[in-house]
C-alpha cells in the first residue's frame, strides 16, 4: 500500500468515527426495489458551481421516468444515480456493498441479482436482474452489513466538510488536539525525567559512602595483586636478573661486569675463565618464558656479552 493509499485510509477511518458521532441512527436499506442504474462521468475543466449545476442538469436528463425517484452519489469519478418508478425505501443495497477488485462482477442481493463493473472502486456500470427461484444460480452475495466499507454514501461529515468554515473549524479542531496532545506528552516526559533525577539522587546520597568504600577496597585489592603478578613475572628484573644470574653460578663461577634491562631484554656482561658457552645457551633457552637466548664474546679476554629475550 502507498503513503497516499494510507493517509486516505487513515482520513476514511477518522471521518467514519466523527460520523458515527454526528449521525448514528441506523440506515434503511431497499433491497426491493428494482433501480435503474446511470453513471455519468465528470467532464474537465468545470468549477465547482459549474460542476454543481452540470449534475442537477443530468439528474433530469437521464430520468427514464416521468415521476423522478432517485437516489444519487457523487464520486471522485462521476455521478452515480439509482431511479425508480416508485417511492424508494432506504438507501439502494448496491450503493452500500463494499467494493471488489476493479472489473465484471456479478454478485447476488436479497432479491435481485446485479451483473455489475468496477473502475478504481466505483461502480459504472450495473444491470438489476429478478431471477427465478427456480432458476436462480448462487452468485457471491452483495455484502451491506459494514457501513464504513459503503463505496456509494455521502456521509454527512462530507457535507460539512464542504462548507469552507466548517473545513476550517474542524482543521482547527484537530490542529488544537495535536497540540493539546504534544503539550501532555511533553508534561509527562518532564515529570517523568525529574522523578528519575531526584530518584538518582537519593540513591547516590544513600549508597555514595558505601559506593566510595567498595572502590578504595577494589582499587587496593588490585595493587596487591598487582604486586603479586608482577613478582612471578619473568619479563620483570628481579626475577630475570635471578634466574639468569642462577644459570650462569650453576656452570662456573663468574663475576659480572655490568647489566642492561630494557624492552624486556637483558644483557649481561661478564667474565669466566672456565664456562661452557654451548650449554649456557641451551640451559637459559629452556627457562621459562625466554623467548631467544644469544651469547658472544667480548674483546676482553674471557668475557662473553648474553643476552637474553624474554616474553
Amino acid at each position: 500500500m502507498s503513503v497516499i493509499a494510507k493517509v486516505q485510509s487513515a482520513r476514511n477511518t477518522l471521518l467514519d468515527k466523527l460520523e458515527g458521532l454526528i449521525d448514528s441512527s441506523p440506515r434503511s436499506v431497499d433491497t426491493n426495489t428494482q433501480f435503474f442504474y446511470v453513471y455519468k462521468a465528470f467532464p474537465e475543466g468545470l468549477s465547482a458551481a459549474e460542476l454543481k449545476q452540470w449534475c442537477a442538469l443530468q439528474e433530469d436528463l437521464l430520468s427514464p421516468f416521468a415521476v423522478k425517484h432517485l437516489y444519487k452519489y457523487r464520486s471522485h469519478l462521476g455521478i452515480h444515480l439509482w431511479y425508480a418508478k416508485h417511492e424508494i425505501h432506504g438507501i439502494p443495497e448496491t450503493a452500500l456493498q463494499a467494493p471488489p477488485k476493479d472489473g465484471f462482477a456479478t454478485v447476488s442481493g436479497e432479491h435481485f441479482d446485479y451483473q455489475q463493473t468496477w473502475t478504481q472502486g466505483v461502480l459504472v456500470a450495473n444491470l438489476a436482474i429478478k431471477p427465478t427461484e427456480q432458476n436462480r444460480v448462487k452468485y457471491p452475495t452483495l455484502q451491506t452489513q459494514n457501513i464504513s466499507k459503503a463505496w456509494g454514501i455521502e456521509r454527512e461529515i462530507d457535507r460539512l466538510m464542504a462548507k469552507p468554515a466548517n473545513w476550517l473549524t474542524f482543521s482547527f479542531a484537530i490542529f488544537g488536539l495535536c497540540l493539546l496532545w504534544l503539550v501532555i506528552a511533553y508534561s509527562t516526559i518532564s515529570i517523568q525525567k525529574h522523578w528519575i533525577t531526584k530518584q538518582n539522587q537519593e540513591l547516590t546520597e544513600a549508597i555514595g559512602p558505601q559506593l566510595t568504600d567498595r572502590q578504595l577496597l577494589d582499587d587496593a585489592q588490585n595493587a596487591v595483586k598487582g604486586l603479586d603478578a608482577w613478582r612471578s613475572e619473568y619479563a620483570n628484573f628481579p626475577n630475570t636478573i635471578s634466574a639468569s644470574l642462577a644459570e650462569l653460578s650453576a656452570l662456573a663461577e663468574v663475576r659480572i661486569n655490568q647489566w642492561q634491562w630494557q624492552n624486556n631484554t637483558l644483557v649481561l656482561e661478564f667474565v669466566s675463565t672456565q664456562i661452557n658457552i654451548t650449554e649456557l645457551v641451551e640451559n637459559t633457552q629452556q627457562l621459562e618464558r625466554v623467548k631467544s637466548a644469544n651469547i658472544r664474546p667480548h674483546n676482553d679476554s674471557n668475557t662473553w656479552v648474553l643476552e637474553l629475550e624474554w616474553n
